[in-house]
């Protein structure tokens, strides 16, 4: 099947980022399959973003404020469109928040921002509630649920469809009659379901799936389902050398508040649970300084108010 990368309208759909509560890694991976498949066009299946400040339902009184969160969103947003500067986006139910709360209060549309004007994002990315290439249709799959969602909303239009939404299910079904032969795919989702936003499923019995998808010629869809054990970066699985290398860094951050560490963080652009331990945010703060290549390299008092002036700068 390797003929099929070397097809010209391979079609990457990207699943529910909830951005900022998205996989660290996800947009890494979302670029190797885009790069092995030859994909020329873009589609985000929607829930882009996921607002989970102005939620309907209710938010985490320990999260983000919704201009926090916000700023957080357009800090991760801006490496997607940079990777992705022409993108289709399927309009999701978390990314209309801010105009079903602006409709709910009485505000015309001419007083609300366009989702590129308030998210900073280029003319490239456009937003509908539906998008169709080479026959296929993608949406964001609002109003469908369960395993079969995605060849339910195939079946409705007879017309092979891509959808997200449904977090916990993923993958391709088929339907045939004597005329034709559709498919349905659900692309999974590519969120960090460790992130405050989705405390509300840890009792869940099915979990996120961390996946993408790619629609070859709009007739042969291909599910990819992430390798979380070797795409998210574990400090628990380092090896020694770089275990070593943490907590040397570390020693940095043992006299810091919680608050401190939350706002090393933050600098840093790096999501955690609002309920988390001191000693894993120490761990943290350590880690991803070490990426950002920005940790001092002697643990003396000098080296430590250096390095906190820089971060909170």
């Amino acid at each position: 099947m390797k003929f099929l990368k070397h097809k010209k309208n391979n079609v990457l759909a990207i699943a529910d980022t909830h951005l900022p509560f998205d996989v660290d890694d996800y947009i890494d991976f979302l670029r190797d399959v885009q790069k092995e498949f030859k994909c020329k066009k873009v589609v985000h299946i929607g829930d882009f973003i996921d607002n989970h400040g102005i939620n309907f339902h209710g938010s985490n009184p320990d999260g983000r404020s919704p201009g926090d969160e916000l700023k957080l969103v357009r800090q991760r947003a801006s490496k997607y469109f940079k990777a992705f500067p022409d993108t289709k986006v399927c309009k999701g139910n978390h990314d209309e928040l801010p105009y079903r709360k602006a409709y709910a209060h009485g505000l015309s549309k001419q007083m609300i921002k366009t989702y590129n004007e308030f998210l900073n994002a280029p003319d490239g990315w456009q937003w509908d509630l539906r998008w169709e290439i080479d026959g296929v249709q993608y949406l964001h799959g609002t109003g469908f649920s369960g395993k079969n969602a995605a060849l339910s909303a195939a079946e409705r239009h007879r017309q092979s469809t891509v959808i997200g939404h449904v977090h916990s299910y993923a993958g391709i079904q088929y339907s045939a009659t004597f005329r034709d032969l559709i498919f349905g795919m659900n692309v999974g989702c590519g969120l960090d379901n460790d992130k405050y936003a989705f405390e509300y499923g840890k009792y869940f019995p099915n979990k996120p799936i961390v996946s993408c998808g790619v629609i070859v010629e709009g007739k042969y869809p291909f599910l990819l389902p992430m390798d979380l054990g070797t795409h998210i970066k574990n400090i628990r699985d380092e090896n020694e050398d770089t275990k070593e290398k943490h907590s040397t860094i570390a020693k940095h951050f043992v006299d810091l508040t919680k608050a401190e560490l939350k706002m090393i963080l933050d600098k840093l652009g790096i999501t955690y649970r609002v309920k988390e331990r001191r000693d894993e945010l120490i761990k943290m703060a350590a880690y991803y300084s070490i990426d950002e290549n920005k940790a001092p390299k002697y643990g003396g008092e000098a080296e430590k108010k250096q390095w906190w002036k820089m971060i909170i700068k």
